[in-house]
């Protein structure tokens, strides 16, 4: 039968048929083209300052700014390295970045993929340690980086600016959390 689907895969025009390593990527293409189909005309690309504001319902986020140093990472850079000290955590402004487990002698596992408006790195610069995973830059991406020392700074310095991006960390790891459990109940379904 395999080889019979074979044949006919074959003769089906290679845009209509796609394949994929996994059901994960499958899924992810499935999800791309639905953003891509019905966004594509919105041109939806936000500085960092207003994705900051929209979280913080206020005019805050360009205040943070000043403390974030500005990256940019072309397609296969890595932003993190797993077992790297969490000395950074990073807020991607364009492009998109993946977050994967690297496996010896086998393929990443890719965890997620991010776009714009989302936050990386937050889980093991509040926990303290090593990094759990890598992130890796799929595409050209503007990421803003703070790190440790200067969340330390900006500690002492401006506690109000500090409260400004702890709320926002809280945020972005309640929405990460609220997806993950979605996840895990349409993984329940099956």
């Amino acid at each position: 039968m395999g080889e019979q689907f074979a044949d006919e895969a074959s003769s089906v025009a290679k845009n209509i048929l796609r394949t994929f390593v996994d059901m994960d990527h499958g899924i992810e293409w499935c999800e791309d083209e639905i953003i891509r189909t019905n966004l594509a005309a919105l041109n939806i690309r936000k500085r960092i300052a207003e994705q900051l504001e929209s979280i913080l319902k206020n005019d805050s986020g360009e205040r943070l700014l000043p403390y974030l140093s500005a990256r940019e990472y072309q397609s296969g850079e890595y932003l993190i390295r797993e077992g790297d000290p969490a000395d950074s955590i990073y807020f991607i402004e364009s492009g998109e970045v993946t977050v994967q487990i690297e496996r010896s002698g086998s393929q990443p596992l890719r965890l997620e993929t991010m776009h714009g408006g989302r936050m990386v790195g937050e889980m093991a610069f509040y926990l303290g340690g090593d990094r759990t995973a890598s992130v890796i830059a799929d595409q050209k991406s503007v990421v803003y980086c703070l790190s440790i020392e200067e969340l330390n700074k900006l500690e002492i310095d401006n506690p109000e600016i500090a409260n400004i991006f702890h709320h926002i960390s809280v945020v972005l790891l309640s929405e990460r959390l609220n997806n993950l459990t979605r996840t895990v109940h349409a993984l329940e379904r099956l």
